[in-house]
């Protein structure tokens, strides 16, 4: 839908002299709470009949036809193609000295994954998707490393399929070890610290979700650990602390995930799993620090915030509140370099903060600019933090933090296939129906002469608590290099500011998010960024919906 507004602008005239295939009208009426609805397009919802694949392929027919006579539109997509183009870096787990991480270069179409020897060694790949997987269809994903850099796990995937295989490599010897897990489909795998083994939760339709542990070298059964009498409506997954005493299980239902309960393994000590929490509304985010548990979440905190577990204390009574909620959306928490390290979103820009385990402020990471910062779990021990961080003008690029100093340098430097300095980026506010002030992004062109008449993309989502940030658009960037104008409102229905912000835009304030986006139309005409006729409006699945 993206890739079609630019082109539809500039065809308008032609659009306009094109008589499009006529749609029948066959009008069905059903009452609803008394009301009578009349849909004239019902049959249309019947997509393997022939008559509906007849129209399709009519409408497909009309499209094609003048968007095959645009002159600019190969000029246009050879550009997209370039925009597109760039070299992409996973965050690197970070271990003895040595860093392991995915990439894929200009070219490939799949990412290998790399070891480099120290921050300024080179990079070596470790499993090559073309020799470890032959079938060309096989991606690799790296999973895991033992603590001192001796195994590494990864996990193969057929396509886009759920189904997974896991593989431990002996990174001495190069060579694969006989311990690995069949395809199946998985929702949690962690190699223990000193490579004694792994533990994996292992769901079917049949049995439900089963976490397991396999030691090492072992050919009896692996051990069960957890899920004796937990049904297929539940998933689970796990989180290993780096020392490997204590196995988080993370049990949840639902999308959103609903119903948390949440156990504890002493690992050293051995017996069943400790449930530290059950029957409390909210979602749970969860990590682990020594002796502690982290529970980031929405129980009680509409806002979110975060509470330490005593794990040799884990009643209720005894938690602490260390990050209490606040005006902004705690969106995330991270545990590195011993340090808390929290994003709160702030009139929808990210800001990265430091704080120690009792919630004392520890300084702030400097982000680069406007744009969207995603940080990676990193090892506790050390003072490394790393974040992927883009803009709609930048891509993905991996940084490194200091914790002591907050200060940020790139930890592989992306090529960008776009001049950032040309362009604008900025944040405007405009009021909705009901007054409320909603912001909207714009980029365009530096200096750009805001006469009306500016072919204009305006894009929007609003729904579900979906946040929308600042994330490179390859689209964003074409229309501006058109002189064009693209615009990103944050309406009601997403999660920007909050749960509130998310409720006043569903159910029966669904109408909100409809007004929201009207009056962001309304606020670029007013404003001379473009007219009624060169303004163009798109969006996906409910996106897709709200136009």
């Amino acid at each position: 839908m993206k890739g079609k507004a630019i082109f539809a602008l500039a065809a308008l005239p032609m659009l306009a002299q094109m008589k499009p295939p006529e749609t029948k009208a066959v009008p069905v009426v059903e009452t609803l709470h008394g009301v009578a609805i009349e849909d004239p397009y019902r049959w249309l919802e019947d997509q393997k009949s022939a008559e509906t694949r007849a129209w399709i392929d009519q409408q497909v027919g009309y499209t094609n036809s003048w968007l095959a006579k645009i002159p600019a539109r190969a000029k246009l997509r050879d550009r997209l193609k370039e925009i597109t183009r760039f070299d992409q870096v996973s965050a690197p787990k970070a271990r003895d000295g040595k860093y392991f991480f995915q990439q894929r270069l200009v070219g490939e179409d799949r990412f290998s994954i790399l070891m480099r020897q120290g921050l300024d060694g080179a990079d070596e790949v470790i499993v090559d998707p073309a020799r470890a997987t032959p079938g060309g269809k096989d991606s690799v994903n790296l999973e895991d490393v033992t603590g001192d850099a001796r195994l590494m796990a990864y996990s193969v995937r057929l396509g886009g399929e759920d189904e997974l295989s896991y593989r431990i490599l002996d990174l001495k010897t190069r060579q694969l070890l006989p311990d690995a897990l069949p395809r199946r489909r998985y929702f949690g795998f962690t190699l223990h610290p000193k490579g004694e083994g792994f533990y994996y939760a292992r769901w079917d339709e049949k049995n439900g979700p089963k976490v397991y542990w396999h030691k090492m070298g072992s050919t009896e059964p692996d051990a069960l650990i957890f899920g004796e009498g937990v049904g297929p409506d539940k998933f689970v997954d796990l989180a290993l602390s780096d020392d490997g005493r204590r196995l988080a299980i993370i049990q949840a239902e639902g999308v959103p995930a609903t119903n948390f309960v949440i156990y504890v393994l002493d690992t050293a000590n051995g017996g069943a799993p400790r449930k530290i929490v059950s029957g409390l509304p909210g979602e749970f985010n969860v990590s682990l620090a020594g002796e502690h548990l982290f529970l980031h979440t929405s129980w009680q905190a509409r806002n979110w915030r975060l509470v330490r577990v005593d794990l040799r204390q884990p009643e209720p009574a005894n938690w602490k509140v260390i990050l209490p909620e606040s005006a902004h959306a705690l969106t995330d928490v991270t545990l590195a370099a011993g340090r808390v390290v929290a994003t709160t979103l702030e009139n929808v820009q990210p800001r990265v903060r430091l704080y120690d385990t009792d919630g004392k402020a520890a300084g702030e990471i400097k982000l680069p600019g406007m744009g969207t910062a995603d940080v990676q779990r990193a090892a506790w021990s050390g003072r490394e933090i790393f974040y992927a961080f883009q803009s709609f003008l930048t891509p993905p690029t991996m940084l490194r933090a200091d914790a002591e100093t907050g200060a940020s340098t790139p930890w592989r430097k992306i090529q960008s296939p776009v001049a950032g300095k040309d362009f604008e980026v900025k944040q405007v506010w405009y009021r909705s129906k009901d007054q409320t002030r909603v912001p909207m992004f714009v980029v365009h062109r530096k200096g750009l002469a805001l006469d009306g008449a500016r072919p204009t993309y305006l894009w929007a989502y609003g729904g579900f608590n979906v946040t929308i940030t600042p994330t490179f658009s390859p689209f964003a960037v074409l229309m501006a290099e058109q002189n064009g104008v693209f615009a990103i409102p944050n309406l009601r229905g997403g999660g920007e500011f909050g749960e509130a912000w998310h409720e006043a835009g569903m159910f029966e304030r669904k109408q909100n998010v409809f007004d929201d986006f009207y009056a962001a139309a309304e606020y670029l005409v007013a404003n001379k960024y473009t007219s009624p006729w060169k303004l163009a409006v798109g969006g996906g699945s409910n996106g897709g919906l709200l136009v």
